[in-house]
């Protein structure tokens, strides 16, 4: 999820929101930054190339549990140390500087990025999966 139109004044935010379906409580992962990629597409449909990419990102995974039924939502984009808005997609791992258009931003959330952790929940079902999330349409407009 994100808004529709971001103005340059304006923190650009992603959130990814799961609904469970499943008869039983589900436990997935949260805080990890590898287990959410994104593509970012131009107007035109044309991939656009992030402007700048992190490989070497510390972070503190938490498992989180989603009764039977429920949904769950939580921010897959972070605000940028530097305070950089509007135009600034930040998602840990990526991040994209856009000019002022419209794009579509498509995007994955897997377990395969979860990995063999110490500390799993138990008497819960694993979430084991990847989801194609349906794509988002925004504009960057800087404010007149």
């Amino acid at each position: 999820m994100a808004k529709e139109r971001i103005e340059s004044s304006e923190n650009f935010e992603l959130i990814l929101e799961l609904r469970n379906t499943n008869g039983r409580p589900l436990a997935l992962q949260t805080e990890n930054p590898f287990a959410f990629t994104v593509r970012v597409l131009n107007g035109a449909g044309k991939p656009v190339m992030a402007t700048s990419t992190r490989w070497d990102v510390l972070y503190s995974p938490q498992w989180a549990i989603v009764p039977r039924n429920c949904c769950l939502s939580f921010p897959v984009s972070i605000k940028s140390a530097d305070g950089a808005k509007g135009s600034h997609l930040d998602i840990t791992t990526l991040i994209w500087k856009l000019p002022d258009a419209k794009y579509r931003i498509e995007a994955e959330y897997s377990s395969g990025a979860f990995g063999e952790f110490k500390e799993k929940p138990e008497n819960v079902t694993l979430w084991k999966g990847t989801l194609a999330l349906p794509p988002v349409d925004v504009e960057i407009k800087t404010k007149e």
